[in-house]
Order: structure tokens, then C-alpha cells, then sequence
């Protein structure tokens, strides 16, 4: 073991002060598609949104459903991973997969009302519960030969959940509305030792260890607005804008200590220890999205996309006792892109691109506590329907650059680094039309 490493101790245990700051996740607002058949089509369904699960998307295309209905998206199970490049300097990689379940989505249709001439009620009424987001990973890593260990937990999880009313206004334009609470936990975690003059049995004299926890729950209210429009038999054009995020109670603990013992580095002062326990009050505040889509049917196919834009909406996660996390969102547009293709009667072919960018500023090292990844996802799904039931099944993978903070051990000093993430996900959906 280097003693240029201990030499940095000091400076890595003064690092604790601001390391609240590197726990803030990535600016990233969809980790997979929502729905039966936005799964399979790359979540390109603004316009494509008739389905219960559709008022995710667009709150108006529920008044083009023709039949009551009761669909529900099974777990989703997936795997992610990926590699942090010199996160404690140079050669000394993080890499990290994890297991993920999450519940994806729970949606009821119902028609108000008695229609006319044969066509169903112009007024329908939509409940869902959604989990766009489920991202966990809990993960140990080696370095130096084992003397240095780092150990980090992630759980970050949101579910949205709320009524939305949709009606024709004309044949072929609908207008609709929805109202959702929006929950949301996060888990952080972090813990690093380090250990230097090790004897045969594993034990040595100098050491630095530092622990940090962050944790949160965080309540709000969401409010969309949709319109849909069939412009012919073939073409048919959405647009859905949804508000920011309306706080309404958000808390949580902050805790972080450190223990530094170098008696061979410095002998006069061979140990300091700290701690810090906090309550906070956090906020995760979804910004302003305007969500486009074009969808076009021709026979058996039906070819469909999304522009999804997010308005830029900075403000404070995290605010302590002396310290703040400052979420810098800035504007950021996604593409969905989808195809359906009917190939019998009753069994349906989907695949779709998508992709999923952070909305967080370049990391620099005074905003330490962006971190940036960047997904470029796709999806292919099979789907089956009898005269009362909907089925599909989807699998999801994406993957691309993660630009962060890191450590370097050697000098204590913190440095940009880079590195890769990727997700696979299946999903099974079904719904029944009454």
C-alpha cells in the first residue's frame, strides 16, 4: 500500500462535509415504457393511447375506447448494471448489476353515460396507478488488492396514481383531463474503508473509513391535459401536457460519518472521528412535460411517434441544517418510436426505439452531485387477443455513457470519470374488455 494514500486522509475525511452533495440520482423521468402496448412499441402511444393504460400518455384517447376495460401490467423484472471507469482513480473500476422487480401498471376504463347511434358514450372515466420509475442496485467492490472497499446501495422507486376524464367533443377529436398524487422514495447509501500495513492475518494499523446514508420520502400532485385527433381513417395526431410537480410533504434523514486512524502517517494526531445526523425537508419535483405524437395505420400496420419535451425546472431536493442538494434540470427531448404489425387475426408483432436522456447539467467538479446517463433503449413484444382479453408480452433493454464524480485515493482529490449503464426488463400485461 502506497503511503501517498494515507497521506490524502485528512483531505478525504474534510470531503465529508460537502459529500451530501454526490447522492442526488440521475435526471432521468422514464425507465421504462407504461402499458400492454407501449411496451412493445417503444412508448411511442400519445396517439396511440385508447387502451386504460394510455392516460399515462395522453389523458384524451381513452374517449376513442370502444369497450370497458380492466388491464393490469404484471411485476416488471429486470436486470441492471454497469461499470464506473477509475472511480477511485486510476485502474481501480466500479462495477455493479442487480435483480429489479417493480410494479409497472394498474388500470381500470369505464364509459359514463348511454351512447347514440350505435357508437359508445362520448364521457369515460379512467383510474390508474403507474410506476415509471424502479431503479435499485446494492453492490461491493474490491480495490488495492482488497485493503480498499467500497460499497454502494441505490433504491429510488415512484408510483403516480390518480383519476382522468375523457370525452368526444367531435367524431374525431377528444379533449381529456387527469389529476394524480405522485410517490416517491429514495435510498442512499454509501460506505468506504480503506486499510493499509495489513499483517498476515488480514489486520493493519492505519485506516479510513467513511460512511453516508440519505433517505427520503416525498409526496406531490400531478395535473395533465391531452387532446387527441383522428384526422382520417389512416392518420391520427396527440398532444399532452403535463405540470410540474406540486409538493405537498417531503422528508427525510441524512446521516454521514467518518473515522481516520494513520499513526504511521501521523504520529501526533493518529485519529479523528465525526458524525452528522440530520432531519431534512426534500422535494422531487417531475418538471413540465409536452408530449407530441403522430401515429399512422395503413392494413395490418400501424407505424407511430413521440417527441417528449421537459421544460427546465432547477430547485432544492435537499435542505439540511448549513448544507442544500440543487437539482439543475435543464430542457431535454425524448423519441419514441413504434410499430404494430397485425399478423393474424389475433396475434400482434411490436417493436419500437426509445430513448431516455438526463435532463442534469455536464458534471464539473463543483456540481458534484450531478451524475448524467444518457439510454438508448429498445423493445420488441408479442401480444394475443381473444374476443375479451388483451395479452402482450415485452422485452425491454437499453443501455449507453454515465459521466460522474469520483475519488482518486492516491491524492484525495475528486476528478470527472466515466463509465456505461445498462437495463433489460420483461414485462407481461393483460387486460379484459367487458
Amino acid at each position: 500500500m502506497k503511503r501517498s494514500i494515507f497521506a490524502s486522509a485528512a483531505l478525504t475525511f474534510a470531503l465529508l462535509a460537502s459529500a451530501i452533495a454526490d447522492a442526488q440520482v440521475t435526471s432521468n423521468f422514464q425507465s421504462y415504457p407504461i402499458g400492454e402496448r407501449a411496451s412493445g412499441m417503444g412508448g411511442a402511444a400519445v396517439a396511440l393511447s385508447e387502451e386504460a393504460a394510455g392516460a399515462y400518455y395522453n389523458p384524451a384517447g381513452a374517449a376513442f375506447a370502444t369497450d370497458d376495460s380492466l388491464a393490469v401490467t404484471a411485476n416488471i423484472y429486470g436486470i441492471v448494471g454497469g461499470n464506473y471507469n477509475n472511480l477511485l482513480g486510476p485502474g481501480r473500476d466500479f462495477s455493479f448489476s442487480s435483480l429489479n422487480i417493480s410494479p409497472n401498471a394498474a388500470a381500470s376504463l369505464i364509459h359514463l353515460g348511454k351512447g347514440k347511434d350505435g357508437k359508445p358514450p362520448i364521457w369515460v372515466f379512467c383510474f390508474g396507478v403507474f410506476s415509471p420509475n424502479g431503479y435499485m442496485f446494492d453492490q461491493r467492490n474490491d480495490s488495492v488488492g482488497g485493503a480498499a472497499n467500497v460499497n454502494l446501495s441505490v433504491n429510488d422507486s415512484s408510483v403516480i396514481a390518480g383519476p382522468s376524464f375523457a370525452v368526444r367533443i367531435k367524431d374525431r377529436v377528444s379533449i381529456g383531463f387527469g389529476a394524480s398524487a405522485v410517490f416517491s422514495t429514495l435510498t442512499y447509501r454509501r460506505d468506504f474503508t480503506i486499510i493499509s500495513n495489513l499483517n498476515a492475518n488480514g489486520f493493519g494499523q492505519d485506516y479510513v473509513h467513511t460512511f453516508q446514508s440519505l433517505d427520503e420520502t416525498n409526496i406531490g400532485l400531478l395535473f395533465s391535459l391531452g387532446v387527441q385527433w383522428h384526422v382520417n381513417e389512416r392518420w391520427s395526431l396527440g398532444l399532452s401536457i403535463r405540470s410540474p410537480t406540486a409538493p405537498l410533504y417531503g422528508s427525510g434523514t441524512y446521516y454521514v460519518r467518518g473515522i481516520v486512524n494513520t499513526p504511521d502517517v501521523a504520529p501526533t494526531a493518529t485519529m479523528g472521528a465525526g458524525f452528522h445526523a440530520y432531519s431534512i425537508d426534500t422535494q422531487r419535483i417531475l418538471p413540465t412535460r409536452v408530449s407530441v405524437g403522430l401515429a399512422y395505420k395503413t392494413g395490418r400496420l400501424t407505424l407511430a411517434a413521440d417527441l417528449q419535451m421537459y421544460m427546465p425546472h432547477p430547485y432544492d431536493e435537499v435542505s439540511g441544517k448549513g448544507f442544500t442538494i440543487r437539482v439543475e434540470n435543464d430542457f431535454m427531448a425524448n423519441a419514441n418510436l413504434g410499430l404494430e404489425y397485425n399478423a393474424t387475426k389475433h396475434f400482434l408483432i411490436r417493436a419500437g426505439a426509445y430513448t431516455d436522456a438526463s435532463s442534469g447539467p455536464v458534471p464539473t467538479l463543483t456540481n458534484s452531485g450531478v451524475e448524467q446517463v444518457h439510454l438508448f433503449g429498445g423493445t420488441f413484444g408479442l401480444g394475443w387477443e381473444s374476443a375479451h382479453t388483451s395479452n402482450g408480452v415485452s422485452v425491454i433493454a437499453a443501455g449507453g455513457p454515465i459521466s460522474s464524480r469520483a475519488i482518486d485515493l492516491n491524492t484525495g482529490l475528486p476528478f470527472i470519470t466515466d463509465g456505461t449503464e445498462w437495463r433489460v426488463y420483461v414485462v407481461y400485461a393483460t387486460s379484459y374488455h367487458f
